[in-house]
């Protein structure tokens, strides 16, 4: 004859729910406290107002030309970006106060021109300023 007994069966597992809680409590917590918040900077714009005085430049002033070509051209010379950053880093050494004038085509792409004022920033440059036409 065969006994059964209660002691002999196996109960079927529970999973703990509590704990469970407990640690995805404490991984949220733990990644809400490690996660560091980027702030992307901002750029503060101050436009300038419009005279009738233009400004002039000097001798010791870079002018850097931009073809809808897609060429950089200083002194009549045609540059690379490398190049063109040495040569200005080349004008920051000779003069601190110098100004970088960009003479861009109307057709060149606002890419070309901020890869130029890019450059004279990599430098140190301060003084950057692009050239228009009159009305």
């Amino acid at each position: 004859m065969r006994f059964t007994s209660t002691q002999g069966r196996r109960q079927p597992p529970e999973i703990n729910v509590t704990s469970l809680v407990d640690i995805i409590f404490n991984l949220l917590l733990f990644f809400m406290l490690t996660t560091s918040f980027s702030q992307s900077a901002g750029l503060e714009v101050r436009l300038p107002s419009a005279s009738a005085n233009d400004a002039k430049i000097r001798s010791q002033d870079l002018v850097v030309a931009l073809t809808k070509d897609g060429h950089l051209i200083v002194a009549g010379e045609s540059l690379t970006p490398d190049d063109l950053q040495a040569r200005i880093a080349a004008l920051k050494k000779a003069d601190e106060n110098a100004t970088v004038i960009v003479q861009a085509d109307k057709e060149v792409s606002h890419g070309r021109v901020v890869e130029v004022l890019d450059a004279a920033k990599k430098v140190g440059l301060k003084s950057v300023a692009i050239a228009t036409r009159g009305r």
